[in-house]
This record gives C-alpha cells, sequence and structure tokens, in this order.
C-alpha cells in the first residue's frame, strides 16, 4: 500500500455545508447524494459507512465515472463524496469539505505479480513511481488543507 486516499464531501458554492471546516457523515442526512456506479470501491465505502450510521440518505443520479461527478454537483443535482485527489482542480461552483466523523479512506497502491519476481529494473521503477505519486499527492494535500494521514485507529476503508 502506498497511502490512504481521504475521502472529502463536494458541495454546491451556495450550498448550507459549503462554508463548513469540516462535515459529519451525519450532516448528510437530507441530502440528495450523488453515486458512481456499483463496482466503484468508492461507493461501496461510502454506503458501508452510511449503513454502519444507521444514515438514511437519498442516492441521486449514478454517474458512470467517479470523474463525472463533480460536474453533476456544480449543476446543482446533490452533493458527493469523493477521493480528494480528483479535485486537483477546482470545479467552478463548488467547494471540497473534508469529512470527518468517520473520516473515509481509501488505500492506494500497486499491484504486482509476486511470481516471477520483479526485476531489479521493475523494482526501480516501482519505487520510483510509489515516491513520486505519494510527493505528489502530498503536496496537493498541502496545498488544498487535506492531510494524507497514515492509518488512525477508527477509520473506515475497504480492504
Amino acid at each position: 500500500m502506498l497511502f490512504d486516499e481521504p475521502l472529502a464531501v463536494l458541495v454546491p458554492r451556495r450550498h448550507r455545508l459549503a462554508e463548513e471546516s469540516r462535515i459529519a457523515l451525519s450532516d448528510l442526512a437530507s441530502e440528495k447524494l450523488l453515486v458512481s456506479d456499483d463496482g466503484c470501491a468508492y461507493r461501496a465505502l461510502v454506503e458501508s459507512a452510511l449503513e454502519a450510521g444507521h444514515l438514511d440518505v437519498a442516492l441521486g443520479a449514478n454517474f458512470g465515472s467517479i470523474s463525472t461527478l463533480p460536474y453533476g454537483v456544480a449543476a446543482g443535482l446533490g452533493v458527493a463524496i469523493i477521493p480528494a485527489a480528483t479535485m486537483h482542480r477546482r470545479l467552478a461552483g463548488t467547494c471540497l469539505v473534508p469529512l470527518d466523523k468517520p473520516r473515509l479512506t481509501l488505500p492506494v497502491g500497486t499491484l504486482v505479480r509476486c511470481e516471477p519476481l520483479p526485476s531489479h529494473a521493475a523494482q526501480c521503477v516501482l519505487d520510483a513511481f510509489s515516491e513520486s505519486l505519494l510527493s505528489r499527492t502530498r503536496k496537493r494535500a498541502k496545498r488544498s488543507s487535506f492531510q494524507i494521514p497514515l492509518k488512525h485507529e477508527g477509520d473506515v476503508t475497504t480492504d
């Protein structure tokens, strides 16, 4: 695993939660939540957290790709819980607010075949990729005030 990707709530700029410094999952109880396709790991994580918190959130429009959710939010169709890193460029008309209580994260990593073991050159490429990705993500997180945290007790993740 390289790092845990934090999820955040994307809301329209004039939304009641847009000025909050952090949003609890329970704050979304009266909202229409835009979601990605059923097979998306992010959607599964969000639905599990909603179930665990016994929260009845109305699922709004279903988008084929997580990268299209911000456009639905900008159009005023609802709010979305998305990976913070997907908003590396701010979309006009939206605000990204950190999600807290619970803080949702999804592990990001690479898959490598065990047999045969990667060559020395392949391992060097993997190491460089990992370091570059983590470095860029931390810089992006620092600019957006999000932290790329190590796992903390109580985090909700998928295994």
